[in-house]
């Protein structure tokens, strides 16, 4: 897919999945209250992404984890 594509369907449904070479696939979401295909995945906004910035695989997939199990979502 395009990243052409991937906008617009982010536009259209409010989310597109992201498939990470190394980790658990996730959902891109306009909010947390957009519904997705699989519940079971995690759902992360521009602003959640925005706040994890830069931190190394290990520790991303440590917040991925924990956002998972509590089903919650990132807060500065």
């Amino acid at each position: 897919m395009t990243k052409e594509q991937a906008t617009k369907n982010f536009i259209k449904r409010g989310w597109i999945e992201i498939k990470p070479k190394d980790m658990a696939n996730f959902y891109l979401v306009k909010n947390n209250m957009i519904r997705v295909p699989d519940a079971e995945l995690t759902k992360y906004s521009p602003k959640e992404i925005a706040l994890i910035g830069k931190v190394d695989l290990d520790e991303l997939k440590i917040i991925n984890d924990a956002k998972k199990i509590f089903n919650g979502m990132l807060i500065k």
